[in-house]
């Protein structure tokens, strides 16, 4: 439940959104400048790990940790939510395969 207080606070403007795509994954869709993009998806990082919410099976941390895959386009460069929810994916996976607990944007 703390998970998504996190989400909520850091989706917080009118064109924003949360919601969950699967077991323990969620997407975020915000209209952030490429520029802040990063910094806005390690803001989401840091608070998860923040609520110290202890995690004894967790490798990377005592506390769960998330990683994300973000893609950041503008609408004109999407062609499909299909092909963005893959590209995602996709960053996601990767985040995982190198160390778990970051972000991948790509």
């Amino acid at each position: 439940m703390k998970l998504s207080y996190v989400l909520k606070n850091r989706t917080n403007r009118a064109g924003d959104f949360a919601f969950r795509v699967g077991g323990e994954e969620f997407a975020v869709i915000s209209h952030i400048e490429k520029s802040k993009v990063m910094d806005y998806a390690l803001l989401i990082k840091d608070d998860i790990e923040n609520l110290k919410i202890e995690h004894s099976g967790n490798k990377v941390s005592q506390y769960v940790t998330i990683s994300l895959g973000v893609v950041c386009k503008s609408g004109l460069e999407i062609n499909s939510s299909e092909e963005l929810y893959k590209n995602a994916d996709e960053n996601l996976y990767e985040a995982k395969r190198s160390g778990r607990n970051r972000v991948v944007l790509k």
